[in-house]
């Protein structure tokens, strides 16, 4: 089957994705509970206590497995092109 370890730069990659789309799920969360325009999606909402927890346990939750999706979606056939290129194929 040959070598199916992940190269350094996916990992890398991988890694800054999850960071990037956790400081926006957490911007959503604080804007949720403060009022403001919400980062990317651009609904604009007034902050409450309810909308703020609402955002923190259902709305983050989606935004993170969205992010997870598109990220999966985008770099999949570019992660199967460099792994076939470092078996030789």
């Amino acid at each position: 089957m040959g070598n199916r370890e992940v190269p350094g730069w996916a990992s890398a990659l991988g890694i800054l994705t999850g960071l990037a789309a956790g400081a926006w799920g957490l911007w959503c969360v604080v804007i949720g509970f403060i009022g403001g325009t919400m980062p990317l999606i651009g609904i604009d909402v007034e902050g409450s206590l309810l909308l703020g927890l609402f955002m923190l346990f259902v709305g983050e939750p989606l935004l993170m497995t969205v992010a997870y999706w598109a990220f999966l979606a985008a770099a999949s056939p570019i992660f199967l092109v460099a792994t076939a290129r470092r078996r030789g194929a």
